[in-house]
């Protein structure tokens, strides 16, 4: 009979693939317990953690780096680079955008396949910010705890910042200064404490040990510094720059108005490619954030900003109340992330970090000084192990109760059966993303594969939790023609990646007819040992 029909392929109960030692792999025995308490108390050290990381990390640049540098951390699989600037410099951001795609791109050939990275650009409206160090072969400056160093509006001194005297660019520094006051540069690591005010320069002593760049920027707690809106010209500008070099994101600052958001909005009205996202790092930001959300696509929150505007006691309570409003309204959420060392992060940091995974952030943003191979892998790291903790009833019974979404049900069911078949992935596929974002809401234990054949809503989606898509190249679309064809494209994927194997489960979530303008279909599929599901193999 072998002979004649072949072998059949291997029953997928036949064996357990999600029970190791005796233990459920993905926290699996504790995901569905009720109550929380049951939950966390089913959580097992010994449990394994997929090799997925649904939690993603954006790279913050603000100025020029090495490819090489970009290259290494491209491997750790970061979703994005945030460009942040003092004022729009065209040519720096042209070159910066160059080396980026040279490094993604030789990246890319590595692995065998395009590599999506979102690009992000942030131009700063008002910051006080310091000249530029006097040597030009230094990229940072160390000012040592107990020393004394000046503050100065004289320009002679704009391009000569050493360790006894730093440019500050306001000119009423002196007038809003008082002795006594701290004055916090940027990375929050190096801090002064001001002794004496003169004419025109603050004479201060180092409080905290720490390192400054050219044009850093610093915070002075409780100082009346007037803020200088960006003008209208200067946002069609940047807009327009922004449309014209293929960026993914505008990141607005400053704009937390109802009818400026408006304005932003109508401005790239017409290119449908750009997204808006807004830093959220101050009281006005945080009283106005269900408005900034309704009109953005996404939100950064700088914590260590936030620090210098609210109580320390109370920065937990705005964390957890903006990742939970943003997560309502399914709108992707990225948090600063800072730390001492990245090689071996402090128990708290790990603390923060798998705390900020189960509250339900999509990602992290990391500066460019502390981003390493090392930094990467570890947070990666903390990430998989709380995402595999995170409590799923907490999402499914909010939204069941509230919501009479029929693409929100479906999301719904979709990653009920997830679990209840403990399937290695989900396929999903889209065009403009809409499923993919309840998918993703829904924060289930396996990797959300999206295929579309749109880059920039591939680039857009890859920053949501969990969420890895593909493009479907031309090449691709001559083979892959029809909704089968795809699907079988996706697990082929997913198999390749590792997130699946032979037996696994695969729940696909996809279009069935014309009729409806969004996915309204749930399949579960079986890998079989070829690149196609069981359910197309022929039984006899």
């Amino acid at each position: 009979m072998d002979k004649l029909f072949g072998k059949p392929p291997t029953l997928p109960w036949v064996q357990e693939f999600h029970i190791k030692n005796n233990v459920w792999e993905k926290q699996i025995e504790a995901n569905f317990k009720k109550p929380f308490l049951q939950h966390e108390a089913k959580l097992n050290v010994k449990s394994i953690v997929p090799n997925f990381p649904p939690v993603h990390i954006l790279v913050s640049i603000n100025k020029d780096f090495d490819c090489e540098w970009l290259g290494k951390i491209l491997s750790c699989g970061i979703a994005g680079i945030r460009i942040v600037l003092p004022a729009l410099d065209e040519l720096l951001v042209l070159k910066i955008l160059e080396k980026i795609k040279l490094a993604n791109d030789i990246y890319s050939m590595k692995i065998g396949n395009e590599n999506l990275l979102l690009t992000i650009l942030e131009v700063e409206s008002f910051r006080v910010r310091i000249g530029n160090l006097k040597s030009y072969k230094i990229t940072q400056l160390k000012l040592e705890a107990g020393k004394e160093v000046t503050l100065t509006t004289n320009p002679d001194y704009k391009e000569h910042v050493t360790e006894d005297m730093i440019y500050v660019d306001y000119e009423k520094l002196t007038n809003v200064v008082q002795a006594g006051d701290k004055i916090i540069f940027n990375n929050c690591l190096a801090e002064l404490i001001a002794d004496r005010v003169k004419e025109t320069a603050v004479e201060c002593t180092v409080e905290k040990t720490g390192d400054i760049i050219s044009g850093e920027s610093l915070t002075i707690p409780g100082a009346p510094i007037d803020k200088n809106q960006m003008s209208h010209h200067m946002q069609h500008r940047i807009l327009d720059f922004v449309v014209d070099n293929d960026i993914d994101v505008v990141n607005i600052y400053d704009s937390y108005n109802k009818n400026e958001l408006q304005d932003i909005l109508n401005i790239i009205e017409s290119s449908l490619k750009v997204y808006v996202f807004a830093t959220i790092d101050n009281l006005c930001a945080i009283n106005e954030f269900e408005i900034i959300l309704k009109y953005c696509d996404g939100v950064f929150i700088d914590l260590l900003k936030l620090q210098l505007e609210i109580q320390r006691e109370k920065c937990f309570v705005a964390q957890k109340s903006l990742i939970a409003k943003a997560n309502m309204f399914k709108k992707p959420v990225m948090v600063t992330l800072d730390f001492l060392n990245g090689k071996k992060l402090t128990k708290s940091e790990c603390y923060d970090i798998a705390n900020m995974v189960l509250d339900g952030v999509d990602g992290f943003i990391i500066p460019q000084e502390k981003c390493t191979v090392e930094a990467l892998q570890n947070i990666n790291k903390i990430s998989k192990e709380a995402a595999a903790a995170f409590y799923l009833e907490k999402n499914f019974d909010g939204f069941a109760r509230n919501y009479k979404d029929p693409q929100i049900a479906i999301a719904l069911l979709a990653v009920k059966i997830t679990h209840s078949c403990k399937a290695a992935a989900i396929l999903c596929t889209t065009t403009a993303g809409s499923t993919s974002k309840h998918l993703s809401y829904f924060k289930p234990q396996c990797p959300i594969i999206i295929i579309t054949k749109d880059r920039i809503t591939a680039r857009y989606l890859k920053i949501f939790h969990g969420v890895d898509p593909i493009v479907l190249t031309k090449k691709d679309l001559e083979t892959v023609k029809d909704a089968d064809s795809r699907i079988d494209f996706g697990i082929s994927y997913a198999k390749r990646k590792g997130y699946a194997k032979m037996g696994d489960a695969i729940v696909t979530v996809s279009l069935f007819s014309n009729d409806f303008l969004a996915a309204n279909c749930i399949k579960v599929f079986y890998c079989s040992k070829t690149g196609f599901s069981v359910s197309k193999c022929t039984y006899w």
